[in-house]
């Protein structure tokens, strides 16, 4: 029988660190999500892998430590992206995952990959699982066979779409009227990365078509009213009618990182506008400060990007906070399981472990500590005004002549006096890249004379336009 499933949770923030310069409005870093995702993901490594098949189990008895058998699809899913953001962070996870993808042939049935080895196939297992063995491709294994492993996947997913673009969860379920979210939400995204790979607009098409669909109010997957998402809709007889069931945070995300995405690769401003929208929701609806968050272990895992603003980042923050601090029971297992317990807004520091304990809550937790975990130890830039500062000399930059609005005054290295021409108004665009404007006058800083000579010096110019007055600010 198919085990319960884990999906996505919400805000992630792009990733870019300053590097050379020092950046007052930056908090200190800290290493309290690294140390305790690493924490967890060696547990998982310990516990819930078994040597003989170089995989890892579905489950294990807390009390004994028995495993039981090889996990299924969606679980290992989960806990490739957990073994990824380790790795993201630290190369020591490279091998590991590295050999769990390779595995992931061990499930091949047909033209899908099964639930288990020779076992059903189902749209939202390949559709996950393609999804995230792009997220591999993209960030940390770059080969052929990576890429190949997950268009296999995506492949079987796109053959079967229906006139609407719908998914079931299952081929048995197939010319039903079915439009499920679980299979939808990770193809879309995909499709969005693959395009970003390839530049093929073919791809970039069917990113932007499931975004259209999906937001249509008339599919009954969106409350227009809450904007939040269910977790599928049946068209029978030209009327589309809902599950009886409460939104999801997970369905909800997956079209918040779908609308980020499109708004990185389009720059219009809809997706970004959207995917606002949602996000808002998804913490109006599930969030509260310092109390967790209203979804169960299964449903839990990823923080969908929004743009600069620190709002995300705190929540996200306060989110894992939590996990790490409240949520985990006396043997220090995380939130497991569809019930109250499993939830990621119950206090559980006082309860007793469950007789036995999913690998996929427990890489659903890695997998958001450890995402947050790069983003805290590569913080990006808010939007706002800065202050910044030489590391060598200790000096802030400076326009050379202040209080004037003159275009062509150069930028130097002074004491800082707290002046307006030591201020920088910092902000950035769709594709990630930095613009910086004198707080005193708002000129733009840029190459002067828009110059490809080496050695040409910085200024700021009123005129200034396009690339010449935009930064890439990467570590």
């Amino acid at each position: 029988m198919k085990k319960n499933k884990g999906r996505k949770i919400l805000l992630k923030l792009s990733i870019l660190l300053l590097g050379a310069l020092q950046i007052s409005a930056l908090a200190a870093q800290t290493n309290k999500y690294k140390t305790e995702g690493f924490l967890l993901l060696d547990n998982l490594n310990t516990k819930f892998y078994s040597a003989s098949s170089a995989m890892y189990v579905e489950s294990i008895n807390t009390t004994t430590q028995v495993k039981s058998g090889t996990a299924f699809l969606w679980p290992a899913a989960h806990m490739t992206r957990a073994l990824l953001w380790g790795a993201m962070i630290d190369s020591k996870y490279d091998v590991r995952l590295q050999s769990y993808v390779n595995k992931v042939n061990w499930y091949i049935n047909g033209e899908g990959y099964g639930c288990i080895q020779n076992g059903e196939r189902f749209f939202d297992d390949n559709g996950l699982i393609g999804d995230v063995l792009m997220d591999v491709y993209q960030t940390k294994i770059r080969t052929q066979a990576v890429l190949d492993k997950s268009m296999f996947a995506l492949k079987y997913c796109i053959k079967y779409k229906d006139a609407q673009w719908g998914l079931p969860q299952k081929e048995s379920e197939l010319n039903k009227g079915i439009f499920y979210m679980g299979p939808v939400d990770p193809l879309a995204n995909a499709y969005a990365k693959y395009y970003n790979i390839t530049g093929d607009t073919n791809y970039l098409n069917v990113a932007k078509t499931y975004f259209e669909k999906i937001n249509d109010y008339t599919l009954k997957l969106k409350n227009p009213s809450s904007l939040l998402f269910v977790s599928g809709s049946t068209y029978t007889n030209g009327v589309w009618t809902p599950p009886n069931e409460g939104p999801r945070a997970c369905n909800t995300a997956a079209v918040v990182m779908l609308g980020i995405r499109l708004y990185q690769i389009t720059g219009e401003a809809k997706y970004l506008d959207a995917s606002k929208a949602m996000a808002n929701a998804i913490l109006a609806r599930f969030y509260k400060y310092n109390a967790g968050f209203g979804e169960v272990s299964y449903w839990g895992g990823n923080y969908s990007e929004i743009d600069r603003d620190l709002k995300w980042y705190n929540a996200a923050k306060d989110i894992c906070d939590f996990l790490i601090d409240k949520s985990r029971d006396i043997k220090g297992y995380y939130p497991d399981g569809p019930n109250d317990s499993g939830y990621w807004n119950e206090v559980r520091i006082n309860m007793a472990a469950p007789a036995t304990v999913s690998m996929m809550s427990q890489a659903c937790a890695a997998n958001a500590i450890l995402r947050f975990a790069y983003l805290d130890l590569n913080k990006p830039l808010a939007k706002g005004v800065y202050k910044i500062t030489n590391m060598a000399s200790n000096k802030a930059l400076s326009v050379k002549s202040p209080n004037t609005a003159s275009n062509g005054s150069q930028i130097t290295p002074s004491d800082f006096m707290d002046n307006k021409s030591q201020k920088w108004v910092l902000d950035i665009d769709h594709a990630g890249n930095y613009t910086l404007k004198s707080f005193e006058n708002g000129s733009s800083v840029g190459v002067k004379d828009c110059s490809l000579i080496d050695g040409n010096t910085l200024e700021i110019d009123s005129n200034l336009v396009g690339d010449c007055a935009k930064f890439k600010i990467e570590s």
